[in-house]
């Protein structure tokens, strides 16, 4: 509906200007902000001029909410879309309308811990936005912003489909106290399981045993079933043997029984390890003695030494034949060339050849020799430095975390249809380009060839795309 322009300058930073007829003023919220603004708007300042009224919105130390796009926890995820939408729902005690809003997730701003979110708010009568711009805006942001309970990011999803603010908020704040987690953890199915003793009822045929009886009055026909009763000795027996076990027990082994004395026998031979009496029957010290000494004569316990000399031979030509490997590592060299300030354009021309688009080390210490830009149009990448406190990583390149002035949010890299802008994260040792500091969350054009220095402790690149 409005055109905003994004500005920026050394004295008052990074700013939106936006300009609207003077009849479309909301006189009433504009009066209601400036007695009691409220903190989840962009603090602003206007003034008149030649029929419009111009606001200029300071965005200081916050930085685009796309640029602290992650993966979070249950906590942390309730607690964005709370930022996002709560607003929506209380504005009206600021007399303001939720469509007055910008609802474009590039205009969402928030501070550095990315806990207090700020809206981009014109003061106007006319809506400058619409539902299906809020629900783009929602689905943005849950595309970028994951959560580590898959259930509860398959609620969000659903409740996408027919998406109401105040709803969605209820079922997240329930999932958070564990109301909504605890009902969706209660697929039954488990509890159901007990119940399968139920399904044993299959015990009925058991009642079945009654027309059992006939069977065996068929077998009082069958006199010649007597020898059959024979058939209980043989499994008298057979518990025998399964009391062998507790037999290893001296007690066991005094009471020797006629059927058990063979078995006794064998173990009193054998033992609890019987096979060790056979071992030392078997060896013999002469056979020892006689190798050993035959083996000290030939010059070793494997009896071959003096073949050894030969031997030496094909093992001295392997070693030689490793170093036929090593080649394969310096060639590795020539595609890192050191960037020297004295041939700057011939190092440029080396780096176009490669056709990677990012930055090139250009200094001479320790760092990585290359950051490849791998962002889509319209897309970010971004840059930064592990945080060992947060045990995962937060940037799409992350320097070690013991390099010197480089923050964990350090600098982003939008690109766009005119091409790839650098944006300062508000770092602490600032970002540079051409030997000119960043305004902090302003982007700055970068061309081929632009030299970069991400802090001030060498780590200086050229950007070549």
């Amino acid at each position: 509906m409005y055109d905003i322009q994004s500005k920026s300058d050394l004295q008052s930073g990074a700013t939106l200007v936006v300009s609207i007829p003077e009849e479309d003023l909301d006189k009433k919220a504009l009066y209601t902000i400036l007695a009691d603004s409220p903190g989840f708007l962009l603090p602003f300042r206007q003034r008149a001029i030649d029929g419009k009224v111009e606001f200029t919105y300071q965005i200081g130390n916050r930085s685009k909410l796309a640029y602290l796009s992650r993966s979070r926890s249950p906590g942390e995820y309730a607690d964005l879309w709370s930022g996002v939408l709560q607003p929506l729902l209380d504005c009206g005690d600021w007399f303001l309308k939720p469509y007055a809003f910008v609802l474009k997730q590039e205009y969402l701003y928030c501070d550095r811990d990315g806990k207090e979110i700020c809206f981009l708010y014109i003061p106007s009568t006319r809506d400058c936005s619409d539902y299906q711009g809020l629900k783009d805006m929602i689905t943005e942001i849950a595309k970028q912003n994951q959560v580590a309970d898959v259930m509860l990011e398959n609620q969000v999803w659903r409740a996408l489909q027919d998406f109401k603010p105040n709803e969605f908020l209820q079922m997240l704040r329930a999932n958070r106290a564990g109301g909504a987690s605890a009902g969706a953890y209660q697929p039954a199915s488990p509890q159901s399981a007990p119940a399968a003793p139920a399904y044993q009822a299959p015990s009925a045929p058991i009642a079945s045993a009654p027309p059992s009886p006939p069977p065996p009055a068929s077998a009082a026909y069958q006199a010649p079933s007597a020898p059959a009763a024979a058939a209980p000795p043989p499994p008298a027996p057979a518990p025998a043997p399964v009391s062998a076990p507790p037999r290893l027990s001296d007690d066991m082994e005094i009471r020797i029984t006629p059927g058990g004395k063979a078995p006794q026998e064998e173990k009193a031979k054998k033992g609890l390890f019987g096979p060790k009496k056979e071992k030392e029957e078997k060896p013999k010290p002469e056979p020892k003695e006689k190798p050993q000494k035959e083996q000290k004569e030939k010059g070793g316990l494997f009896g071959r030494k003096k073949e050894a000399p030969a031997q030496d031979q094909p093992i001295i030509q392997g070693a030689a034949a490793a170093p036929a490997y090593q080649p394969a590592q310096p060639a590795a060299a020539p595609y890192y060339p050191p960037v020297s300030d004295a041939d700057d354009g011939a190092t440029q021309l080396e780096i176009r050849q490669t056709g990677v688009t990012g930055f090139r080390y250009a200094g001479s210490q320790d760092h990585p020799r290359t950051i490849e830009v791998t962002a889509a149009e319209g897309g970010i990448f971004t840059i930064g430095r592990f945080d060992p406190s947060v045990g995962k990583k937060q940037s799409d390149f992350e320097f070690d975390k013991a390099t010197k002035a480089i923050s964990r949010r350090h600098a982003v890299v939008e690109r766009g249809a005119g091409g790839y802008s650098l944006v300062d994260l508000n770092s602490s040792a600032g970002t540079y380009v051409n030997g000119q500091k960043l305004t902090p969350n302003a982007p700055c054009l970068l061309e081929s060839g632009s030299r970069v220095s991400f802090g001030n402790a060498g780590a200086d690149y050229v950007w070549e795309g």
